[in-house]
């Protein structure tokens, strides 16, 4: 076993846990997009004949998917949906296609004539974006249709600087010391695993002898 093949893999083993990533959490603080969370069940039909998809009006925003989503307690998605009141749907048109329900071209609506379970709830999902439901105990996944993409918000004026700060005080000297730290407990590591394959190696010869 060649010692700087150990040194590498234990090199290797334990920098991908000594990079610290608390300014990316800060980012996502300055950003937030709309959306339609899609209902269960999705598919009605109105009085007018029409099928109608349901859904309720959020937002979302951006999580750093990472091991730092355990310590924050937070589901490890790209995206997650803020908690919504669910008190006041909207109805978005629907067509049928050999898919499955698709989304119509047509703004959401506020309300439909007379709206009734529709037999039917073969949706196709092509075109809604996968998100993480945070405002439920299951942190269930939930499918939705994006309104207004993530853009920054008022929260960027302190979480944008409060992000370049951090990257700099805390998680770039963090980061410093852990792998210089890793790197010097692989050299101290490394030739015990050295010393002890030759004696295990000197210890088949010997028996073989």
């Amino acid at each position: 076993m060649k010692n700087p093949l150990i040194l590498l893999a234990l090199s290797c083993m334990l920098l991908s846990s000594c990079v610290s990533t608390l300014h990316k959490y800060f980012f996502a603080m300055g950003r937030e997009g709309e959306c339609v969370q899609i209902a269960e069940p999705p598919l009605y039909r109105a009085g007018d004949g029409k099928v109608y998809m349901k859904g309720y009006r959020t937002t979302f925003s951006p999580w750093p998917d990472d091991y730092m989503a355990d310590l924050f307690h937070r589901p490890r998605y790209k995206n997650h949906i803020e908690p919504t009141e669910m008190t006041t749907p909207v109805w978005g048109e629907m067509k049928k296609t050999r898919r499955g329900w698709e989304r119509a071209d047509s703004p959401w609506l506020t309300c439909i004539p007379n709206p009734t379970k529709h037999p039917d709830q073969r949706l196709n999902k092509f075109g809604l974006s996968c998100m993480q439901a945070a405002h439920n105990e299951l942190n269930e996944t939930v499918y939705t249709e994006v309104t207004t993409p993530l853009h920054s918000t008022a929260h960027a004026l302190y979480a944008y600087p409060l992000g370049v700060l951090t990257l700099f005080t805390i998680d770039t000297p963090a980061t410093v010391i852990g792998c210089t730290a890793a790197v010097l407990a692989s050299a101290v590591v490394a030739p015990c695993f050295q010393i002890y394959d030759q004696i295990k190696h000197s210890k088949n010869e010997t028996d073989n002898n």
